[in-house]
Formats: C-alpha cells, structure tokens, sequence
C-alpha cells in the first residue's frame, strides 16, 4: 500500500495509470523499495549480459499480475508484454549462431498488439461518449503514429517487416513506460506504513466543520418542532445551539430557519466532499455525524412521524454520494445489534437503519421505474453534478411525483437518495452479511431485516425471502411470548437455531401463522391419526375442529 504524494515536482507525459495525489491506494508491490528493485532490473541493467536481471524483473512484474489480477496497472502489463518479446530475442541471440527471424518477429509482433490494446482499451474507458481511432487515442497519451501503423502491419501481415524495427520499437515502447509511467510513480511514491495511518485517523476535524453540523442540527430540530425564525427555537435549544443560530442570521442576513438550514447544509455538503476521499476521511465524516447531530439521533424516540425525508434528504444524499452513509449505516446497525448499547440509543439506530434500508429500497424501485421512461424525460447523474439548477429541479420533480404517487401521505417521512436512473450508490450487502444479521436478530432489527432481503447481492429468490421472512415471525411470536422487553442472554432462538430446530418445523409454522384454522388431511400419504377411529371414518375424511366431513 502507497500513497501519492504531491505532483508537482513532475509533469506526468500521459494521464495512463495517473492516481490522484494525497491519497492512499492499494498497489501490487509490498512498498517503494519492491518497486524501486524493479525498475533499476528494467532500466539501468542495459547490458548484453544483463539477462538475469530482466527476467528477475519479469518475475515480479508476473507476480504484481496475481496479487492484483485485473486491477493491476495497465503500464505493467504492457512492460511485462513488451520485456517477454525482448528476452525472448535476447535469449534466441544468445542460444543460437543463426536465430530463426520470423519467430522473434512473431514474438514482437503480437507484443505490439496487445500493448496498443491495453493502453487505447484504458483510455476508451474514460472516453466512451467520444468516438476516436486507436491513433488519436495513442497520440492524445504522447505515443508516436508510427507504432499504431506497425500494430496494423503486424496484425494483416501485409508487409514483411525487418528483425531491427521490431527491436527499436520494443526500445522505444520500454523508453516511453519509463518516462510516462515509472519515472513518475517512482518520485511522487510515498509508502505507508502502520505509524503514518493511525496518525492520520488521530487527526481531528476541525472545529469549523463540527460547528457546521452542530448549527444544522439545530436549525433542522427547529423546523421538526414546526418553529419558522431564529427567534422561535429560543425555548428548544441550548444558549450554545441558539447562539450558533443567531451569528448565522448575521451572517445571512435573514431570520428564515429554512434558508438558514439550507446554507449550513450546502457548506456541510462542501466540506465534507473534501475530507470523504478515503476511508480515513469517511470514518471522520462517521464521527462527526454521530458526535454532532445530537437531535437528528434523539428526535425519533419523540417525533416518529415526523417530516424525516423532506427534512433530511439532502443531507443523507450528500452522505451517500461520498460513500459515508454506508459506513453510517453499519455502525447504526452495529448499536441496534449490541446488547452493551443503552435501550434508546439501540431504538435510535432500529428507526435510522430502516429509514436508510427502506430509502435504497426505494431507490432500487426509482430506477425501475425510470428505465420505463423516455430519455428526453430523464436528467443523468453527471448532468445533475455539472449541469445546471433548472436540471435539478427537473430530476427533484420527477422523483418527488413517484414518491408521491406510491407512498402517498407517508411520502415525506421517507428519505429521498437518488433523483437519476443512473445513480451510482447503492446499499452493498452480500449474503454472508445478511446471515451474520440474522444470527444477530433481536427486536431492534426484526423489521429491518425483510428490507435488507429486497437489497441483498446476489438477489434472493421469492421464495427464499417468504421463507426467511417466516422464520422472522416465528422468532416474534415467541419474543413476545417470553415477556417482550425482559429478554434475556440466550432466551430467544437465533436464526440458526430456528433452522435446525425440530420444534419449528413445517406444520409448527402452519400452526402459529394460520392460528389454529388450518386443515388436516388423514389419507395414504400421512401419518395416522391415533385418535381416528377407522372403522368408523373411511379414507380421504377430513377433520376439522373436532368435526367430520364427508
């Protein structure tokens, strides 16, 4: 793992592989010093008799391919293509008096192929809405035309070329790896090591950004309490939250808690985009969320009806554009799942987990519907972060018409998290997590886990969702069976247990859920009736309630 440091001591010559400076990535090489080896076996062994170094580097360069598989860089597979042509020539020259030309030639010829490949291949990747030719490609990352002509030539073998172009361009291509690609990665490297990381998540937000989210937090308690000035919250909040209110009145020259919520939302918004570039600034953002919002994690307890989505959606939107509201959402889910927890709290984190899950669930449904819509009618994603207002009012329209239209009068209690059909967060949750939350379901999470079933990666089957959802109700029945909130450690039956216990099997399921009004049938094909006098009932009767029917 290594960090980019700061650009600017070298220009790169292409945008191929160039990783955003300041942040941490995973790389393939264990530290600098691994890809420091590397490249003086590539660069600086330039003698005849230097073979053993190159293929040392091979080595690596095959081993960086395993570590990171299709993530590796794309430089380095096209070093490896490029070094496997050359040693297979340097290794012909050094074996044989007379080598066999046409073989090295096909060697070098299918190189040549497949590193014009991968490095047109990447940059389509970031151009697809522009149609370019490989030339303009190569030639907008500073690789000369000539090996885009020699590429074709080697693929329709119309010309035959000589042995010494294919070794001059092999040099040249290994000339601009190095200049494009590993000279810069080299001086703008920084390693990271165990000190440097817990460093960095001890270093605290600053004051202003936590004043920010202390001040919103305010305002928005203020609007859920139905107060429409500064002036009205004075009796909700603290002197410290009021006075917060009053410099930002000053400070926007208005009185209106609505406009002032909204400025403090947009600075939050600023803010919090450029410190959630990484994991280590996602969980700052966490933090802050869960330290300053005292009312957003209180509020439910006392206000469960209240106008959470029309309050909030921008805010949990903000949050999931980041990638911070994942992160937000498992550590609620974590509380509610405790049994350390205090009971309000694990109340707060049961009722904000279902808002978030319920709000990706919707999102899901949102983008259904949207596909079913003309293209003119819909704003893309990159339209809504670059475009203008007017799109954006567009898209809140359009989404809060469906919303509308399906949840009625429950529609601004629901969060709002994506307003395009192509939206680009969602809820990650993978069945091995769904099954660690089923083994730890408890009152707080029993209604969240039927949502998490519609949101699970691979999807879930019908069935499969009916059936776990049974399991649920069968574990409600007997929680409320035992005294409702005076659960003890080991009294209720986990998911696994519910499995293979023989207590709950098929007709114990039919018995709680259909209340005792369920049918049964004595025939061939079931167990005997000890109770049924056959004599005197033939096959096929049925009993119901101590009742026979023919």
């Amino acid at each position: 793992m290594n960090e980019s440091g700061p650009t600017e001591a070298v220009i790169p010559a292409c945008s191929v592989d160039l990783l955003q400076p300041d942040r941490t990535h995973i790389s393939a090489w264990r530290d600098k010093s691994e890809f420091e080896h590397v490249f003086r076996q590539l660069f600086e062994a330039t003698r005849p008799e230097d073979i053993e170094a190159k293929e040392d580097a091979l080595q690596w360069l095959n081993v960086w391919k395993v570590r990171l598989n299709k993530s590796v860089p794309v430089c380095v597979r096209c070093t490896a293509t490029v070094l496997e042509a050359q040693l297979f020539d340097l290794r012909m020259q050094r074996d044989d008096g007379d080598p066999n030309a046409t073989e090295i030639k096909n060697i070098y010829a299918g190189a040549f192929t497949r590193f014009v490949n991968y490095v047109t291949e990447e940059t389509q990747t970031y151009q697809q809405h522009r149609k370019r030719t490989i030339a303009q490609h190569v030639r907008g990352i500073g690789i000369e035309p000539f090996l885009v002509e020699l590429r074709h030539l080697c693929a329709h073998r119309s010309v035959s070329i000589a042995i010494d172009v294919f070794r001059r361009s092999a040099q040249y291509c290994m000339d601009w790896l190095k200049d494009s690609y590993w000279q810069r990665e080299l001086n703008t490297m920084q390693p990271v090591t165990y000190e440097t990381l817990h460093r960095a998540k001890r270093t605290p937000l600053s004051d202003e950004f936590c004043s920010v989210l202390r001040a919103y937090d305010a305002a928005t308690a203020g609007l859920l309490r139905k107060s429409t000035t500064v002036q009205h919250t004075r009796s909700d909040l603290t002197d410290s939250e009021y006075k917060a209110l009053q410099a930002e009145e000053t400070r926007r020259g208005t009185d209106n808690l609505r406009v002032i919520a909204q400025h403090l939302l947009a600075q939050f918004v600023r803010n919090q985009r450029t410190i959630a570039h990484n994991l280590t600034g996602v969980r700052k953002v966490c933090d802050a969320v869960m330290a300053n919002c005292r009312y957003l994690m209180q509020d439910p307890v006392r206000y469960r009806q209240g106008h959470w989505g029309k309050l909030h959606s921008v805010f949990f939107r903000a949050l999931a554009e980041t990638g911070c509201l994942q992160e937000l959402f498992e550590r609620l889910l974590a509380v509610a799942e405790s049994d350390t927890e205090d009971e309000q709290d694990r109340s707060m984190a049961s009722f904000w987990t279902v808002k978030i899950a319920t709000g990706f669930q919707l999102l899901k449904e949102f983008k259904r519907y949207c596909r079913t819509l003309h293209t003119q009618r819909l704003v893309s994603f990159q339209e809504l972060v670059n475009g203008k207002a007017k799109r954006k009012l567009v898209a809140e329209r359009l989404a809060q018409e469906w919303y509308q239209q399906k949840l009625q009068k429950l529609a601004p209690q629901h969060l709002i998290l994506g307003l395009t059909v192509d939206c680009p967060w969602r809820l990650r949750l993978d069945r091995r997590q769904l099954k660690t939350h089923l083994n730890a379901i408890n009152p707080h999470t029993r209604k969240l886990l039927p949502i998490l079933f519609t949101l699970v990666e691979p999807p879930l089957t019908a069935a499969h969702q009916q059936h776990l959802c049974t399991m649920i109700e069968i574990y409600a029945d007997s929680w409320r069976q035992t005294g409702g909130g005076q659960q003890t450690a080991g009294s209720m039956p986990n998911y696994e247990q519910l499995l293979a216990s023989k207590t709950y099997a098929v007709q114990d399921v039919i018995e709680r859920l259909g209340r005792g009004r369920t049918t049964k049938k004595c025939g061939l094909w079931e167990a005997p009736d000890e109770g049924l006098d056959w004599d005197e009932y033939p096959l096929g009767i049925t009993r119901r309630d101590g009742l026979c029917k023919a």
